[in-house]
């Protein structure tokens, strides 16, 4: 099977960063309630207290840095995001409010360095203390959380609610941890690849996954009877056939799901019973033998790279793409473009 027209990666996109500080007190308020829709209130010896921001945009999720050097407290309309960060230094204490904003009852733990929480119910207003905050958050667009979960936005459920705001185990907390840092590594060496479609939507589902996996929530987690019937090998083929039709799109399992009208967990369920690997294997299996065909036709005088065919297919990282080719193929990608 070769690479076709129709086949081929969509658009590119380019992602941003912005960067903010300032050591002016008034100045920073005003920064972080536009950017995060607070009503915040600072104190503290304003001498050398600097105020940093910088945030990388990607369209459906966001990763942020924040620095905040003094006493804080704020009010917050609901993000509509969901927002996840890791403390580096001081600490935090997050409280759901009400319409009015007073405080609604319950515990409200402090967190500190190392710990990993989601902010706030995304669609809740909140409101916050904070001392010499410094933190990594990464906020998700609520549809791709939604879609990721295999759940509607019209569900009759409503949105997907978190019964913790923190992993409930190390484990947990760690596997956080490692997306994230795979996401910002990819950021950091691999900036030009996050601009192809393939590989920031890949990465904005891992983290959507994640965050799935790490909090627990509503979404329904184990299959349901409809889904054990639709686990077939017909779910199996048909769905090999929309992710050979549709390989250059920017496809996970809930879009595979729809397409074969079944949900996400049956989809899955069908490739554990029917299938040599998962259904995100199948899909970079395939983009795989894309990036292939597309070395074998490109010419290295004109520009062509193994990074950028690699990363047109969902490959970010140059070192993974060489080693996953050379298994497959037997010889470099480079020496399939040379030739």
């Amino acid at each position: 099977m070769t690479a076709t027209d129709a086949d081929s990666p969509p658009e590119r996109f380019t992602p941003t960063r912005r960067a903010f500080e300032t050591r002016d007190p008034e100045a920073g308020r005003a920064f972080m309630n536009a950017v995060y829709g607070t009503s915040l209130r600072m104190s503290g010896n304003n001498e050398d207290q600097l105020i940093r921001h910088s945030r990388y945009d990607l369209g459906p999720f966001c990763l942020d840095d924040m620095t905040l050097p003094m006493d804080a407290e704020y009010v917050a309309e609901p993000l509509e995001h969901l927002a996840v960060i890791q403390i580096h230094s001081g600490w935090s204490e997050h409280r759901p409010t009400d319409a009015a904003d007073q405080v609604l009852p319950g515990d409200h733990e402090r967190i500190g360095p190392d710990d990993i929480n989601i902010i706030a119910q995304p669609d809740r207003p909140f409101s916050a203390r904070a001392s010499n905050l410094g933190f990594s958050g990464v906020l998700l667009d609520m549809p791709l959380v939604m879609r990721t979960a295999g759940i509607g936005e019209d569900a009759p459920t409503g949105p997907i609610r978190f019964s913790r705001l923190e992993p409930p185990s190390q484990a947990d907390a760690d596997r956080w941890r490692n997306s994230y840092d795979y996401v910002r590594e990819v950021l950091e060496t691999e900036f030009d690849a996050m601009s192809e479609p393939l590989v920031r939507g890949d990465s904005a589902r891992l983290l959507a996954a994640c965050a799935l996996e790490t909090f627990p929530n509503s979404a329904v987690p184990e299959p349901t009877s409809k889904d054990t019937r639709d686990a077939t090998p017909l779910t199996v083929r048909k769905a090999l056939a929309f992710i050979g039709e549709n390989a250059g799109a920017d496809i996970g399992p809930a879009e595979i799901a729809a397409a074969v009208r079944v949900s996400p967990r049956a989809l899955q369920l069908a490739f554990a019973r029917h299938h040599d690997t998962s259904v995100l294997g199948q899909v970079h299996r395939v983009r795989l033998d894309r990036a292939h065909f597309e070395l074998l036709a490109a010419d290295p005088a004109g520009g062509a790279t193994v990074p950028r065919i690699a990363a047109r297919w969902g490959f970010a990282k140059p070192g993974g793409f060489r080693t996953l080719y050379r298994n497959i193929y037997g010889v470099s990608p480079s020496e399939t473009l040379a030739r």
